[in-house]
């Protein structure tokens, strides 16, 4: 996914992320990853959703793109919450929802 990325009714964005630890290690957080994906407006695409494990410290989120989504920019925002400090990485962090058309 890269912020030039364009995607119409029935295409799926793959949100990823990873996480390290200081030194720059991939590293699983203790306790959860989630992801937030919002419409330019601020409405709620996917709240609060866990993010799959692909492997260590590497994760990512599947978001099928529906008829009921508007069109325009959306922000995406991953929260990790873990009991020792973490960097979370997200690169980059948008993709835009276009009309389909014939």
């Amino acid at each position: 996914m890269s912020s030039e990325d364009e995607y119409t009714v029935g295409e799926t964005v793959i949100v990823a992320t990873e996480v390290r630890e200081r030194g720059g290690q991939l590293k699983d957080p203790s306790v959860s990853i989630k992801l937030t994906a919002k419409d330019m407006d601020g409405g709620s695409l996917v709240a609060d959703e866990a993010m799959t494990k692909d492997s260590e410290g590497k994760y990512s989120y599947p978001y099928t793109i529906t008829a009921g989504d508007p069109t325009g920019l959306c922000n995406t925002e991953v929260i990790v919450k873990n009991s020792s400090p973490v960097k979370v990485t997200i690169d980059p962090n948008t993709f835009t929802i276009i009309a389909r058309t014939t």
